[in-house]
């Protein structure tokens, strides 16, 4: 199918060393959304964002890996997130020829932005003893609480682990740390995460979603507003070597 649709259009809109016409790459993308989603086109809003038709990383990635066999130049595999409905990325494709980079010119709303302080608009958290807010971590703090428990059991049997001697092999000397509550009660499907992938996943990576949105409503923005605007997500987090070993020991078993 991509190579009928390449050979088509390279013969109706493209002379060697031109790029395709914005409707032309619209009508492709069109086309081969509607093909992957197994729907009509006429269905497809052209400004609808491409994450709100359940598309997968997966299957961005192939997406993107698609257009840029059909259009024969290469194109970043994060093509799709930076532009992300089929209007603003063939509007964006059809104004990159072969030969130069992205615009990369700064309009003066962009330059204003530039020399603007810094505000903290929006937080969200998860830390131990419940404080799953703000306000409930600012009260921690004020009222001096200990966030120090004993292991829940709902992480892992401490009885089985326990031993008082420090040096006894595989076992642990303290039945007390400090544990962020609820880690099962993620929402994958409002995330369009299987429950299967869900159960995968890394705890880190599903608090990291939940406190990520929970920061936009705090902040009173709207997720669909960010698409395609200059917006970044800067993350701080320690890698999390012992959940890959785990997971690979359930891989073995």
């Amino acid at each position: 199918m991509r190579n009928d649709l390449s050979a088509s259009y390279n013969s109706a809109e493209q002379s060697p060393g031109q790029g395709f016409s914005r409707e032309t790459i619209q009508n492709w993308l069109v086309e081969k959304l509607a093909e992957v989603l197994g729907i009509e086109q006429a269905s497809l809003d052209l400004d609808e964002p491409f994450k709100n038709y359940g598309l997968a990383s997966i299957d961005m990635v192939g997406f993107s890996g698609d257009l840029e066999d059909w259009l024969g130049r290469a194109i970043s595999p994060t093509v799709a997130y930076d532009y992300p409905s089929i209007a603003r990325l063939a509007h964006y494709l059809a104004g990159k020829q072969d030969d130069q980079p992205a615009d990369q010119s700064i309009d003066a709303h962009s330059q204003a932005a530039l020399s603007e302080p810094i505000a903290i608009i929006g937080q969200a958290c998860r830390f131990p003893a419940g404080a799953n807010t703000p306000e409930a971590f600012w009260e921690l703090l004020k009222n001096g609480c200990d966030a120090v428990s004993e292991i829940p059991g709902n992480r892992w049997d401490i009885d089985a682990f326990y031993d008082p001697a420090p040096n006894t092999p595989g076992k642990m000397y303290t039945r007390h740390g400090c544990f962020v509550q609820d880690l099962d009660l993620f929402d994958a499907h409002f995330f369009g995460i299987s429950p299967r992938e869900a159960m995968r996943m890394d705890p880190q990576q599903r608090l990291l979603l939940e406190v990520a949105w929970e920061a936009l409503e705090n902040a009173g923005l709207a997720v669909g507003d960010l698409c395609g605007s200059q917006t970044g997500v800067f993350v701080g987090m320690m890698n999390n070597h012992e959940y890959a070993q785990l997971q690979i020991q359930e891989g073995d078993d």
